[in-house]
């Protein structure tokens, strides 16, 4: 019975963890594509294919680090419904859901790089996570998924411009990440003062 009850304990953690990373995601993007990109586009006076602040690739940076591989599978759904439903781009269904799973597996990727070459951001040290570490992972995240969306998606980008984008995308989802991680630390010291 106790394991039984173990194995049910595990499956709701599990989900409700996919459901704090998708929520967060899809609220995220939410923020962007209907506050932010439209004041980005207003203020600067031309329309850039990404936002300068991209707070979902900053919800994949600190889900991937919280969740390791776990996170995949929930960025990866909340990016093809917020494709879907709240960006709506006119992509086939098959490049769609390739481009997603691929910025939702970027950041992972990123880690395992970072840990291949040497460089071991240690996943155990949750309460003292290294912020540098952070946000080399979101650079590095933000090219394999720009390049990766340019590849899912080559029949909708101009060779021509895939630097540009991909300087955009980099500087809106390093942007981002800071953006969220600040956000956080706020929120953590904000409960932390409520709790005293």
């Amino acid at each position: 019975m106790s394991q039984q009850h173990s194995s049910d304990r595990r499956l709701l953690t599990a989900l409700q963890e996919m459901g704090l990373v998708m929520g967060v995601y899809v609220a995220s993007f939410a923020v962007v594509e209907f506050l932010f990109k439209p004041a980005q586009d207003m203020a600067l006076e031309l329309t850039l294919v990404g936002s300068l602040l991209y707070l979902p690739h900053g919800v994949r940076v600190l889900a991937t680090w919280l969740f390791h591989a776990k996170s995949i599978l929930p960025l990866t759904l909340a990016e093809i419904f917020c494709t879907l439903y709240l960006w709506s781009p006119d992509f086939e269904l098959e490049y769609l859901i390739l481009a997603s799973l691929i910025g939702g597996a970027s950041c992972f990727i990123a880690y395992e790089l970072f840990k291949l070459s040497g460089i071991d951001l240690d996943f155990s040290t949750l309460s003292r996570p290294n912020w540098k570490a952070l946000i080399l992972v979101a650079a590095l995240g933000s090219v394999i998924s720009s390049y990766g969306h340019a590849f899912a998606y080559a029949a909708s980008f101009n060779p021509q411009l895939v630097l540009v984008e991909t300087l955009t995308f980099l500087v809106g989802d390093v942007l981002g990440t800071l953006a969220l991680i600040f956000l956080a630390l706020a929120a953590h010291i904000g409960l932390r003062k409520v709790d005293l």
